[in-house]
């Protein structure tokens, strides 16, 4: 759980019931209640097996909406509060009008085609060297 983020943590249980377990920061403040899942054999033929999948995966799509909604709710109250999102806040601090914004546009980085040999460009001696060659 914590090992993305580099936390160490400590997990608190009692050996008679391990239905009960915890998670605690390396100072023993609670994080978070821990549930075992039976691990489920890698068999895409059994049925049981299917449904299991199925429920996990209907389950984590129901997480991710729910997240997806609660995001949209936090957004839509933090501007009804007066938030701005980063290109308002240029355009606010630039002072541009809000009819440049169709000018003002994201454009995806030019991919250089697959047949083309990559060449570095050339340097500013090389400029130099190719100018007094032509000079001659």
């Amino acid at each position: 759980m914590h090992h993305i983020n580099e936390k160490e943590i400590l997990v608190a249980f009692d050996a008679a019931d391990l239905s009960t377990v915890a998670a605690l920061d390396a100072d023993g403040h609670f994080l978070a209640h821990l549930e075992a899942e039976e691990l489920i054999r890698f068999a895409p033929g059994d049925v049981e097996t299917q449904k299991k999948i199925a429920t996990s995966f209907s389950m984590r799509r129901g997480l991710e909406k729910a997240t997806r909604l609660s995001i949209a709710a936090i957004s839509t109250e933090a501007r009804a509060n007066g938030a701005q999102s980063a290109e308002e806040a240029l355009y606010t601090r630039l002072q541009l009008p809000d009819t440049t914004a169709p000018a003002i546009a994201h454009r995806p980085a030019h991919r250089a085609r697959q047949d083309k040999i990559a060449v570095a460009p050339s340097t500013a001696a090389d400029i130099a060297n190719d100018f007094l060659e032509g000079l001659k």
